[in-house]
């Protein structure tokens, strides 16, 4: 019997998990719970993707794999405060880095918030990459077309969910 749980556990890991390396650190990114998905799918489906996808066809590009990360800044910088903190916050609680003994949070709502991994307290581009890591990895699925509800939304975001 203990055999069995070792192994539903280890295959629910692979589905709520999904294990990424930037730079020399080993992140991963965990799937969000229904309530913090529907706090957030407004804000991607009213504000974030309309905006990339409009800087995209503005800029005449086909190709937005290359600028990706540009767009997203721009799109981010033209979000409410409060949208951003949402975001920011729904993203980096659901995010975690390999350390020698476990995974840790990158960030902490309890109080006023902390980042148990000081450096992604600094550094911009980090935060924002793993914020649109989680964002793919809780996402995808609404937007490649499986979920008939979304599936109009495959191609303004493909571009996003897919590079």
């Amino acid at each position: 019997m203990p055999n069995n749980r070792l192994v539903n556990a280890s295959a629910n890991d692979e589905a709520k998990y999904n294990y990424i390396t930037i730079g020399n650190a080993d992140y991963r990114v965990k799937k969000f719970t229904p309530k913090i998905g529907m706090r957030i799918s407004p804000i991607l489906i009213s504000k974030l993707i309309p905006a990339i996808s409009a800087m995209g066809k503005s800029r005449g590009e086909d190709d937005a794999t290359d600028v990706m990360f540009d767009q997203i800044g721009e799109a981010i910088a033209r979000l409410a405060p409060s949208d951003m903190d949402t975001l920011h916050d729904a993203c980096l609680t659901h995010a975690e880095k390999k350390l020698p003994a476990k995974y840790v949070e990158c960030y902490n709502t309890n109080g006023n918030g902390y980042y148990p991994v000081p450096e992604i307290e600094w550094d911009f581009p980090l935060a924002l990459r793993l914020m649109v890591e989680c964002i793919k990895w809780n996402f995808a699925s609404f937007f490649d077309g499986s979920n008939s509800a979304f599936s109009g939304f495959k191609l303004e975001i493909g571009k996003l969910l897919n590079a």
